[in-house]
């Protein structure tokens, strides 16, 4: 199984925008081939944060998804627009295998 967590530093006043954006995304990611899971958390007393975790079968799987994400009218690339100008510094993201 493949696994990428994300964590994104938003401007608390545009995560409503961006929260809007992500369950479009989420909703069309998660009929993708070979996607286990696709959650958007928002830790508690953090309004500035949002991580998002996402479980795919395989890594192959993984880059099927991110692959067109510059490409105009994807999901991921839609999603970019909303987000990328609401964060505050640039998005952490943590691609791997699971271990355990």
């Amino acid at each position: 199984m493949f696994q990428c967590i994300s964590v994104a530093h938003v401007d608390p006043a545009k995560v409503g925008a961006v929260l809007e954006a992500a369950k479009v995304l989420a909703k069309e990611t998660r009929v993708q081939k070979g996607n286990l899971s696709y959650n958007v958390v928002q830790p508690e007393g953090r309004d500035d944060i949002l991580v998002i975790t996402e479980r795919w079968e395989t890594p192959e799987d993984f880059q099927g998804h991110v692959a067109n994400a510059e490409v105009e009218g994807d999901p991921l690339n839609t999603f970019a627009k909303t987000m990328d100008p609401s964060c505050t510094a640039p998005p952490e993201i943590y691609p791997g295998m699971v271990l355990v």
